[in-house]
């Protein structure tokens, strides 16, 4: 049986369907470095909630042990990972670390510092490292290949919200 001549067949032909596919490519290729980028932006929400938390366990320290902080996280109650000062932060994108204040002891003033460790938050040079001290300082370092790493106002700003 043929078709007669004046019937039009339905259906797609290669080039409509290569141009389909090369438009969805090109949306895919505009769209997957927003979506990175966010999803970089909201693992930051991890570390500020490892800050904060240990933050938290550090004034119930303080209080229970007359006015001294600690650079244990066991003393805290989380698991360390790498020596008694580091642990993992909640989701584990970040390391998170207990020190003494710059210029300070640990009984006056403790600084903890998360910085970036899976891989995603490597590519985060926006904010590689969130910092809380207990006087309630925050601070943020973005880091620069060339340059190494460096802070201000802005950054601090992008990093904590």
């Amino acid at each position: 049986m043929q078709i007669p001549a004046n019937k039009w067949q339905s259906g797609f032909t290669l080039i409509e369907l290569m141009i389909a596919v090369g438009i969805v490519g090109v949306l895919a290729s505009l769209a997957l470095p927003e979506y990175s980028e966010y999803v970089r932006e909201s693992r930051r929400g991890d570390a500020t909630s490892s800050i904060q938390d240990m933050m938290a366990q550090q004034a119930l320290y303080y209080g229970n042990y007359r006015g001294t902080y600690t650079d244990d996280v066991t003393d805290l109650g989380f698991i360390a990972t790498d020596g008694n000062d580091t642990m993992s932060s909640n989701d584990g994108n970040y390391t998170v670390q207990l020190s003494a204040c710059p210029g300070s002891n640990i009984n006056d003033c403790v600084l903890i510092q998360a910085t970036a460790s899976s891989s995603s938050q490597l590519d985060d040079l926006t904010c590689r490292t969130i910092t809380l001290n207990s006087r309630g300082t925050q601070f943020a370092q973005s880091y620069d290949p060339d340059s190494g790493y460096f802070t201000n106002s802005e950054i601090r700003a992008t990093c904590w919200n």
